[in-house]
């Protein structure tokens, strides 16, 4: 008995890689050295801690 649906793997698959391209590019404060609340912004946001996008102990 199939006890899923089909999904559609590759297209979650890039738009996962495209959301996380999109937060390490433009919600990364390089200078600062964490993750910003707005896009180039300079407040700290943790969120992505709590979402475990980044694991705690992760050098950056």
């Amino acid at each position: 008995m199939k006890r899923s649906l089909p999904m559609p793997h590759s297209r979650w698959d890039s738009a996962r890689s495209e959301i996380r391209a999109d937060i390490w590019n433009n919600f990364w404060n390089e200078e600062r050295g964490h993750f910003v609340s707005t896009r180039h912004g300079s407040y700290l946001d943790t969120s992505m801690l709590m979402m475990r996008f980044v694991d705690a102990t992760d050098p950056e």
